[in-house]
């Protein structure tokens, strides 16, 4: 597993060298199609990270295929929208999970491939720190589920001051007290949904944009484009029937 951006365990390298007045980033935003319809955004953010950000053209799917075709699709749909050719970019943000695999394993390498290709770096903007965006002071604290499976869902605490610290893969019993509403779409666990009632919690709908994705963007760090990795709630299916029937060899 990828370091994971909202905790402790570490944070890609940042490159020192992204420094201009103001920046043309293209947000990515394909983490959870189930949720919320995958789309692009282009918009100008100012490098110090106050002002206004400025947003120059977006595009979402209602009809996103399972390819990197759908995702290179909305980004030329996108910047024709708003003017801007590839070589007008300075960054790639893209929303880096948890979420479900394909969805982010196609957005992440297109991504990658895009920033390689145009020689920029890329920006890794985890999935709750988007959804925060949707969420007002009034329902802060919060806690945000996602990639739920099972009896399972990947919870991320929101703070007042909307900062966000993983909690990880966890049952219901890993709601935290203290907290004002939850927030996860229509495939919640009901044990989540039942514990939430308990709580007293209010439960809200998860809200992912490629708008949000621009907007959190602007507050993180630049990494170089090998750094980018998705952000997964649990290790694949497909490696958990390996294990199981091979032991640990690779």
């Amino acid at each position: 597993m990828k370091p994971d951006p909202c905790g402790p365990r570490g944070r890609p390298k940042i490159l020192p060298a992204f420094q201009t007045t103001m920046r043309t980033i293209l947000a990515i935003e394909a983490s959870n199609p189930s949720a919320s319809a995958p789309g692009v955004c282009v918009g100008r953010v100012p490098a110090d990270r106050n002002g206004t950000i400025e947003v120059l053209g977006a595009w979402i799917s209602e009809d996103f295929g399972r390819s990197g075709d759908g995702v290179l699709d909305l980004v030329d749909r996108a910047c024709r929208g708003a003017g801007v050719g590839p070589r007008d970019l300075d960054a790639v943000a893209v929303s880096i999970g948890p979420g479900g695999f394909t969805a982010l394993r196609i957005a992440t390498t297109s991504a990658k491939t895009l920033a390689f290709a145009l020689g920029i770096p890329v920006i890794p903007v985890p999935t709750a720190l988007v959804a925060a965006r949707a969420v007002d002071a009034a329902h802060r604290p919060g806690v945000i589920a996602l990639a739920s499976k099972n009896t399972l869902a990947h919870l991320t605490l929101l703070h007042p001051d909307g900062s966000i610290e993983s909690i990880g893969a966890v049952n219901a019993e890993g709601i935290p007290s203290g907290v004002r509403s939850l927030v996860a779409d229509a495939f919640l666990p009901e044990p989540f949904a039942v514990r939430a009632a308990t709580l007293g919690l209010e439960r809200l709908s998860l809200t992912l944009s490629p708008r949000a994705c621009l907007e959190a963007a602007a507050g993180l760090d630049a990494v170089a484009p090998d750094a980018l990795g998705p952000l997964y709630a649990r290790e694949p299916d497909a490696v958990t029937q390996w294990r199981a029937r091979h032991g640990s060899r690779t």
